[in-house]
């Protein structure tokens, strides 16, 4: 029987880091000003969150294995707060940086520890929903501090963001800590070094191949994702006018059609295959991309363009997200195969904005952004063929 309070407070644990991506953008025009960053530098502040996501996610879904979930779940939403903090009382750009460097450690623990506690709540019936809701963590996440960016920037200054962001994640840790106490013990698994189990993770994967392919596509997918929202501000005020405010406002609002995008592509799997979805994703980001950065375009177009990007672009996660208890590995690589998938969207956010910068910076404009989103998004389509060929 699925326990649909306890599922919803774990999840609740990925809004929590996902807000540590989302409070950036909106506070990016101040923060640019304030200490004088480049372009290329501010895209390099929202991505660095990913870093350690990039480097360690596989690592991370053994380490959650072999440790045991709940136990990594709560570092993981400790070393954010502990992240928020030190980025509070930062000084240059160096600090802050790493500060998001410590936020994205509590991101990875946190992403990779999650779905394994699901199995502990959730029914086998209802997986495919709990998996669809999980697939809004990063998207609701991003909005909810993208909406609520304008209001705490007035009331408290970005410092004390900062430090409200830390006291929101650890008032989790202490809920979540509550409510999964008396949960069932995992499975019991036979010891083993953890370093014999991330050897033994990593063949599984390399052997079968198609979760790799999976990990490629959702990478190229999240690279233009989070280059594209995380500069949507920016764009909005220097081709429409647009107050700072206003564009983390109307930002958040299309952050959160990603989530919608993803609670339909859930739905839509029990009719369509999971490639169809992939494929159809990928197709609106193009569109909504070539919408967004068409320079003769009025203001309410663009935004409609953002919409198309980010809506259409939610089958994607929950697509890829379905398709993990599908691939064919053994049953304790799965959190490595969480890992993996996070790994790779960490690669694709980590080195995202910075490379959609360049392009910008390269061509002169805007008008050559498409150029960055075309590229990724047919590297997702052939990368998700594959995947579903050797899946």
């Amino acid at each position: 029987m699925t326990d649909w309070s306890r599922l919803l407070l774990i999840i609740g644990a990925g809004y929590c880091v996902a807000l540590q991506l989302g409070k950036l953008p909106g506070a990016l025009p101040l923060l640019t000003g304030e200490l004088g960053l480049s372009i290329v530098l501010a895209g390099w502040l929202v991505s660095s969150v990913t870093a350690v996501s990039a480097l360690t996610g596989m690592v991370a879904g053994s380490f959650a294995q072999r440790y045991g979930a709940r136990r990594l779940l709560f570092a993981g939403l400790a070393a954010g707060a502990a992240g928020s903090l030190i980025g509070a009382a930062a000084q240059g750009p160096t600090v802050l940086i790493l500060s998001r460097l410590v936020e994205g450690a509590g991101f990875i623990l946190t992403v990779v520890s999650a779905p394994p506690l699901f199995q502990r709540v959730v029914a086998p019936r209802h997986m495919p929903t709990a998996m669809a809701i999980w697939a809004t963590y990063v998207p609701a996440g991003m909005a909810l501090a993208l909406l609520g960016t304008p209001s705490g920037l007035a009331a408290l200054g970005w410092r004390g963001l900062w430090v409200a962001n830390a006291a929101i994640l650890l008032l989790w840790l202490a809920v979540v800590w509550r409510a999964t106490g008396g949960l069932p013990p995992p499975p019991a698994m036979p010891p083993q070094p953890i370093v014999a189990r991330v050897r033994a993770d990593l063949g599984a994967l390399v052997a079968a191949r198609a979760p790799l392919w999976l990990a490629l596509g959702f990478g190229a997918y999240a690279s233009q994702f989070l280059a594209v929202m995380g500069f949507l501000p920016v764009l909005l005020i220097q081709t429409a006018g647009f107050s700072a405010a206003t564009a983390a406002m109307i930002t958040g609002v299309v952050v959160a059609l990603n989530a919608l995008g993803n609670l339909l592509g859930g739905a839509l799997l029990k009719r369509l295959l999971p490639f169809t979805l992939l494929a159809l994703g990928a197709a609106s980001m193009i569109a909504g991309a070539c919408l967004v950065f068409a320079s003769p375009l009025p203001a309410l177009l663009r935004i409609a363009g953002a919409g198309l990007f980010s809506f259409g672009g939610g089958l994607v996660p929950s697509s890829a997200f379905a398709s993990i208890p599908g691939l064919p590995v053994p049953a304790e690589t799965r959190p490595a195969s969480f890992g993996l998938l996070i790994q790779a969207a960490g690669i694709g956010q980590l080195l995202g904005p910075p490379a959609l910068a360049m392009v910008v910076q390269f061509g002169g404009s805007w008008d050559a952004a498409p150029l960055f989103t075309v590229a990724c998004a047919a590297l997702s389509v052939a990368a998700f063929r594959m995947a579903t060929r050797r899946a």
